[in-house]
């Protein structure tokens, strides 16, 4: 794992340092070419580029939004409301950029260098903040979309008034283009040197912060430097059609794609890899709920899982079949309480600990009685177990069971009678006091005993609970089949008789005593 941690950390270090050299390379180049050719790009070629460039710009920040908007109910990163508002704020002020820039049609008040100049500023000021404010904002609970709607309202009420100052009332704020001499004015460079203090000290902040998000900070920080070399770009520039005033033009469009990326990695890929992650650990899980180790020729034995959706590939279900000796094998089926990966983590915990002490007991109820006072240590308080547990003599027939509170096994003789085995004690992990006692019953050849979960007994049909009788008509209508057969039948049968509305798993076992030869 510290192995892992330190690719991760080189990688996110060699990924930054590479984004800082291009940008500088890159800037430095054009600035030396620029002194001495002073390079400009022609008036009627940048306009059109710089419409282009402003309104993907625009895009861009206005996906952030919505990324974040869509997928803040289960976020997990501390940036994304934060930045996903702000970002929606800045794509607004910049489209309100890119259409009053000098030479573009009045489409709603005369165009000048002044107002667009306002625009940038603004919007570069409104960016700075919030990646600074990002950097240091602390995760918090999922916002409420009561929140996250009032965050996107201010954003929006924020940038319409923005249009109205700088349309009507730009005296309010300071002058950021001289037209009389056609110039920058100093407070817009200087607001310009702000905006890099502002990127420079987020960086700072983004280098020591401790996360576990290596990748999504790795991003952000790759757009923080993308920033940073924009606004310097934008304080060199001589002439509104310099190559300089391109160039930031560029790197900003960079540095959004950067922030995008660093939300898409946090809220879409990050979850879908953690996702991945969680159904290859399920998988694992129920492997070890539910694997067969090997074939045994005096029986056949047909097993299934039904997990209640697609997504819940594992609960508390299990079943097992060992063998302990040459002539004897265990049976096992349980439910432990509770969903999802804990409930099969417990389960996991039950099935190898019984194991343990099945190989070493002389009586099923001892077994399960030692096993009761090892999930008592080890589960929750609130958790508890049902369970079947049997021993089964091949040679005899003999089988040796402890029911802990489990839904009664039923055995279907090959004249079809049904009869269900008892529950001899209280639960696993139950309230004291803790008795449990063994009962036996002897299987002849062509015996069938099916061990089944709550989830096949408390299904609901049209008529309420499908109940025991439902679960021995079912097995008496299976054709003669093998086991894993008979199986299929049953949740065919339980899939149409709930409309395929399961709510919890079903785990079933189904032994059938081979009949013997003539």
């Amino acid at each position: 794992m510290s192995a892992l941690k330190q690719n991760l950390n080189r990688t996110t270090s060699s990924r930054t340092l590479a984004t800082a050299v291009a940008c500088t390379a890159v800037t430095l180049l054009i600035w030396i070419l620029n002194r001495s050719n002073s390079i400009e790009v022609p008036s009627q070629l940048f306009l059109p580029i710089h419409t282009l460039i402003e309104i993907f710009s625009a895009v861009v920040c206005i996906s952030i939004f919505l990324i974040s908007w869509c997928t803040a109910a289960e976020s997990t990163s501390k940036y994304s409301l934060v930045l996903g508002n702000a970002f929606l704020f800045v794509g607004l002020v910049d489209l309100m950029h890119a259409l009053t820039y000098k030479g573009m049609p009045p489409f709603v008040f005369p165009t000048s260098p002044a107002r667009p100049t306002l625009y940038w500023v603004i919007a570069r000021l409104a960016n700075a903040i919030a990646l600074l404010w990002a950097a240091v904002s602390k995760p918090s609970s999922s916002p409420s979309r009561l929140r996250r709607t009032l965050g996107t309202v201010a954003a929006v009420a924020t940038a319409a008034a923005t249009f109205a100052v700088v349309t009507w009332k730009p005296h309010w704020l300071p002058a950021m283009y001289d037209e009389q001499h056609q110039r920058l004015t100093t407070a817009k460079v200087a607001l310009e040197y702000f905006v890099i203090v502002l990127h420079l000290a987020t960086i700072g902040i983004l280098l020591k912060a401790k996360t576990n998000h290596h990748r999504e900070r790795d991003i952000l920080l790759c757009g923080l430097i993308a920033f940073t070399y924009s606004e310097l770009a934008f304080t060199l520039y001589e002439s509104v059609y310099d190559i300089l005033n391109l160039l930031g033009h560029i790197l900003k469009v960079v540095a959004c794609l950067f922030v995008f990326r660093a939300i898409f990695v946090a809220e879409v890929q990050f979850p879908y890899r953690h996702l991945a992650l969680e159904r290859e650990t399920t998988s694992q899980l129920q492997q070890a709920l539910f694997g067969l180790t090997e074939s045994i020729p005096q029986v056949d034995i047909g097993t299934f899982y039904l997990p209640p959706t697609p997504s819940a590939r594992v609960g508390g279900d299990l079943y097992d079949v060992f063998r302990l000796q040459e002539s004897k094998i265990g049976l096992v089926i349980a439910d432990v309480a509770g969903k999802g990966v804990k409930a099969a983590m417990n389960a996991s915990m039950i099935k190898h600990v019984l194991r343990a002490y099945a190989r070493r007991c002389e009586s099923t109820a001892e077994a399960v009685s030692q096993l009761n006072d090892t999930a008592l240590l080890e589960m929750d308080p609130s958790s508890f177990v049902t369970l079947f547990y049997g021993v089964l003599d091949l040679n005899s027939g003999l089988l040796r069971y402890t029911n802990a509170g489990h839904e009664p096994p039923l055995l279907l003789k090959p004249t079809k009678e049904a009869l269900w085995l008892e529950t001899t004690s209280g639960v696993v992990g139950g309230t004291p006091p803790f008795l449990f006692t063994e009962a036996e019953i002897t299987l002849a050849p062509g015996d069938e005993l099916l061990l089944y979960t709550d989830g096949l007994s408390e299904a609901r049909g049209k008529s309420g609970f499908l109940g025991p009788k439902w679960i021995e008509t079912a097995l008496k209508s299976a054709p003669e089949a093998p086991a894993n057969e008979k199986l299929a039948h049953i949740i065919e049968l339980l899939k149409r008789d709930t409309g395929d509305n399961i709510r919890d798993d079903v785990a079933l076992l189904l032994l059938k005593m081979r009949r013997t030869s003539t």
